[in-house]
């Protein structure tokens, strides 16, 4: 008898695996044929005789990795919404509750598969879409700029319109630079001026240089000087920071931790790293509450409704649970909350309403 019940869990378990499987997959597409149209829209505006129509369709096709990653929760939770809703109008549903899967047994099967999927959307979004998206960044950088930068193992190169070069080591954001370097050149392509700042900040549309050596060089012979702070024109534009990876969602959870602990150390700012880095931790688990969370939903309030509502109802749900998540992080930022209160907030406020649908529905 215990084996018959194991048996029958087990082709349950399956079932609604290969179905929550095939309406995720559709779902997928779904979102990638909107999301990669808006984004090629978009990037028509951009195309020129450097920018081709092909590095247009490399770079919307590397984005996509990237939103199908930050997404996935979504569509997860879309997916598990069309497979019960199919097994709700064929009354299968209701067949196996009769047969005496519970909703947390039904719960546990849809997470099963929830769960082989996340490994292999998490391998992928953290081991290769970062780099995919970078790199992809990178060439378009390079394209808009015409080749006026270029990136290095060891950093990015700049050319300035007044003849001067700038290296920097990386950028810590779309404003700050680590590790700057600038030589300016006469007329005769001899160097006058070289200059080097561990640190630099855009204020306003100025460089900030701190901490800075400068060297110069004439006739009367090499004068150095060592300031403070140092307002520069180095000649770096945001298309040339973007040869650097200046976001983090162009970083690996290692890069990231790595740019938090270098921020930390400094005494520079480190809140909306950290809000990013704890978000991206708990995405898988909020991922398995999303779809865990539909299975109740569909047992109850949703039970007799249609289709197209269920899907309406349920991408509303989604978008609403991902943009509380968004808001919390700028939340958490502007009044120095730990990032990891930003990330799991919302998983705990979900845990909690689970709860409460679970004991309203008797179960």
């Amino acid at each position: 008898m215990l084996q018959m019940k194991n048996l029958r869990m087990t082709v349950l378990d399956a079932y609604i695996g290969r179905l929550y499987l095939a309406t995720t997959f559709f779902v997928s597409l779904v979102f990638f044929s909107v999301i990669g149209m808006v984004q090629m829209i978009a990037e028509l505006s951009a195309i020129s005789d450097s920018y081709r129509l092909s590095h247009a369709l490399g770079y919307v096709g590397a984005s996509l990795m990237g939103y199908l990653y930050d997404l996935f929760p979504i569509i997860s939770m879309i997916g598990a919404i069309l497979a019960l809703g199919h097994l709700a109008s064929g009354n299968e549903l209701i067949v196996m509750r009769v047969s005496g899967a519970s909703m947390k047994r039904i719960m546990f099967s849809l997470s099963k598969m929830v769960c082989f999927v996340l490994l292999f959307v998490t391998f992928v979004g953290e081991g290769f879409t970062p780099e995919v998206k970078f790199l992809a960044q990178k060439k378009k950088a390079e394209k808009l700029n015409n080749g006026q930068a270029l990136n290095t193992i060891q950093g990015t190169w700049v050319r300035s319109s007044g003849g001067g070069y700038t290296h920097f080591e990386k950028a810590l954001g779309k404003r700050e630079l680590v590790g700057i370097t600038h030589y300016q050149f006469n007329k005769t392509h001899g160097l006058k001026t070289s200059l080097y700042a561990p640190y630099a900040r855009m204020v306003g549309k100025q460089w900030q240089l701190y901490d800075v050596n400068m060297t110069h060089l004439d006739d009367g012979g090499v004068q150095s000087k060592h300031v403070e702070s140092l307002v520069y024109n180095i000649g770096v534009s945001v298309p040339a920071m973007q040869l650097s990876k200046l976001q983090p969602d162009q970083q690996s959870l290692h890069e990231l931790y790595k740019v938090i602990r270098y921020r930390s150390r400094r005494g520079m700012d480190t809140e909306a790293y950290e809000v990013n880095f704890w978000e991206r931790v708990v995405q898988p688990f909020e991922t398995v509450l999303l779809v865990c969370l539909a299975v109740p939903f569909m047992m109850g309030p949703m039970r007799s409704s249609t289709m197209s509502m269920r899907l309406m109802l349920g991408m509303g749900f989604g978008f609403g649970f991902y943009f509380a998540g968004q808001f919390f992080g700028p939340v958490a930022t502007m009044y120095n909350l730990p990032g990891w209160l930003a990330a799991f907030l919302p998983s705990l406020i979900l845990v909690l309403g689970g709860q409460q649908l679970l004991y309203f529905l008797g179960d």
